[in-house]
């Protein structure tokens, strides 16, 4: 709670600084306007875009104030909006230089503090976007790993009439099909059948003894 209090009363004390006056907020100075009239225009339109939670608009404002006046209190106020635009590796640049051109800001601890905040919060998205980087990285190789794998068309065996097949999938000679064999095992045997049955039929059946001596009765 104290350094969110601390926070309001730094934006209380910039507003003091600048003595604004609360005119119609203009985007850019006009040409020929006092620079000090100027810089509290851009200034005034900056705090009503920072109210509204315009925050990328109010930093812009905030750098236009400070190149109409170089006032360091701007890039404390151009630091703030970008922290709360989720900017922190900027918002941490702008803090620095608001010490550097104020090392006796009334709000020194506060603002390093701060500056030691956005630099671990930077620190984590950065991480963040290296982990994201090396997953698409991953998922690019294992892209390039499945398209290897898929057959060259040029090296696709095509059958008259068929459908494409991998290389080895072609049509297969005739003897090496199941049924091939299978037909020539079916005519063997018939093959056999019909020589054992022709054979037996051709040989005299010897008739059997009986009293009425080796006359054949049956041929």
């Amino acid at each position: 709670m104290r350094r969110i209090s601390t926070l309001c009363v730094s934006i209380v004390f910039t507003t003091i600084m600048c003595a604004a006056a609360f005119a119609q907020p203009a985007p850019s100075p006009s040409p020929g306007e006092d620079p000090g009239v100027a810089s509290k225009r851009l200034y005034a339109a900056g705090i009503e875009a920072y109210n509204l939670g315009e925050f990328s608009k109010a930093a812009d404002l905030f750098k236009q104030a400070y190149k109409t006046k170089a006032d360091p209190v701007f890039l404390f106020n151009v630091a703030q909006s970008l922290r709360l635009d989720k900017k922190p590796g900027e918002a941490a640049v702008f803090y620095r230089s608001f010490l550097r051109n104020m090392p006796q800001a009334p709000n020194k601890l506060e603002v390093e503090q701060q500056i030691k905040d956005m630099d671990a919060a930077q620190a984590v998205l950065d991480a963040e976007a290296k982990k994201k980087a090396e997953e698409e990285e991953r998922r690019r190789i294992e892209e390039e790993e499945r398209r290897k794998k898929i057959p060259d068309p040029s090296d696709v065996n095509v059958p008259p009439g068929g459908d494409q097949l991998p290389p080895g999938d072609g049509p297969k000679p005739i003897y090496k099909k199941w049924w091939f064999w299978t037909a020539i095992g079916a005519v063997a045997v018939g093959a056999t059948v019909a020589v054992v049955v022709l054979a037996g039929g051709s040989e005299e059946v010897s008739p059997p003894g009986s009293d009425l001596g080796n006359t054949v009765v049956f041929r």
